[in-house]
């Protein structure tokens, strides 16, 4: 029995020793070796030790944008925006541009602007530039627009663009426009084509329209062109209702330089009281008649009298040659 007891102590403490926790710990992480490669959540970094990182060079500039490209993005900004002074920026910028094609776009669309204000500045814009594709823009627009600004601006423009192949239109318009400022632009613009086409409407609106503005632009029409028919039609408009006629009438009669205009001159001359038709009437006489013209417009009331008396008693010497 005493020769057990050393063993047994022996036993007890070997136990105790096990059960205290004084056992080695296991290996860091899941039980693998540290050194495994890709069972780790840390993973080494490699570095080229011939690499210098601070002299790497920065990266290349964006390439420069396209001028035209960027024009272009501008102007259809401007075209869609809601304010209209934004919009007319869109045609002033056109006008200023080379590009033709583009620009002649951007103004047809233009042409249909809920302004009226935007619709007539891309009209006029449209003849200005010689833009591509405006006479027919232009003749669509003439025909519906409703606003009477945007349709002279339309005729100037198409006038410009398609020269005497818009005599025609400038006709119609002269004829059939509701708005006597149309009209008035109508037969302004056929004097400027030079076509004799355009005489006859002319004379016809001499006679019959209502607008003075249009027996006035007509007469000048017709200063330019100077047929020989018109003369009669304009002797008639010495009577007219309108101070400005009468001038007009008066001074085309001394352009057209038709001696059969004499005898009315002179019977307008006794019936006018207005100076400056009175000039008008003794200048067109003394074109017509080589005789000199003593009336001026800032004479004195008793000069003027003199100055008209002279062309009567010269119509009393004179008046059997006419």
């Amino acid at each position: 029995m005493l020769r057990t007891l050393p063993v047994l102590l022996a036993l007890m403490l070997l136990f105790t020793a096990c059960g205290n926790g004084d056992a080695p710990a296991p290996p860091p992480g899941d039980g693998q070796a540290p050194d495994q490669p890709g069972k780790s959540g840390v993973q080494p970094i490699s570095v080229d030790p011939g690499a210098d990182t601070s002299s790497a060079p920065p990266p290349p500039p964006p390439p420069p944008a396209d001028p035209q490209q960027v024009f272009k993005q501008t102007v259809e900004r401007k075209r869609r925006s809601v304010d209209p002074e934004e919009r007319m920026g869109a045609i002033e910028m056109v006008l200023e541009g080379s590009e033709k094609e583009f620009g002649g776009e951007v103004l047809v669309k233009l042409l249909t602007d809920e302004s009226e204000d935007v619709r007539a500045l891309a009209a006029e814009a449209m003849g200005m530039g010689k833009f591509s594709g405006g006479i027919t823009a232009l003749k669509n627009t003439f025909s519906t627009d409703s606003d009477p600004l945007v349709r002279t601006k339309c005729l100037k423009s198409l006038t410009e663009l398609a020269g005497k192949r818009a005599v025609p239109d400038l006709i119609r318009a002269l004829a059939g426009d509701d708005e006597g400022n149309v009209r008035a632009q109508a037969a302004s613009l056929l004097g400027a084509t030079g076509s004799n086409l355009g005489v006859d409407p002319l004379i016809t609106a001499l006679s019959e329209d209502f607008s003075e503005a249009v027996r006035v632009a007509a007469l000048s029409s017709l200063q330019i062109l100077k047929p020989a028919r018109c003369v009669n039609a304009v002797i008639e408009a010495l009577e007219d209702r309108n101070d400005s006629v009468r001038s007009d009438a008066a001074k085309t009669l001394g352009i057209l330089k038709n001696k059969k205009a004499v005898r009315p001159l002179m019977d307008a001359l006794d019936a006018e009281e207005e100076g400056r038709i009175l000039f008008q009437i003794t200048d067109a006489l003394s074109l017509l008649t080589g005789e000199d013209n003593e009336y001026a417009v800032d004479l004195s009331a008793e000069d003027q009298e003199e100055a008209l008396q002279i062309w009567r008693d010269w119509w009393e010497e004179n008046k059997g040659e006419y």
